[in-house]
């Protein structure tokens, strides 16, 4: 998870990276038994960075996949946005 913190410090607007760093955030979240912040702070940013990711390339299969996944493992109510 480190190096994918470091890969998006280096380049904020890879959308393929944004999206890794939000789906290894909801395993973690998933994983994350004895803090309720720091759990709730994982699936905060999760969300946020598949949102974000899917803002920055719409079209990128492998983002709406991930994006789709996080939805999916953490129960995220979405609004449903015209494709």
């Amino acid at each position: 998870m480190e190096g994918l913190r470091a890969a998006l410090q280096i380049d904020p607007a890879n959308a393929r990276v944004t999206a890794h760093l939000g789906r290894c955030l909801a395993d973690y979240a998933l994983k994350q038994n004895s803090d309720l912040d720091v759990t709730r702070r994982a699936r905060g940013e999760a969300d946020f960075l598949t949102t974000r990711a899917l803002k920055l390339a719409p079209a990128n299969d492998e983002v709406k996949k991930l994006r789709d996944e996080v939805v999916e493992l953490l129960k995220i109510k979405t609004e449903l946005i015209p494709k």
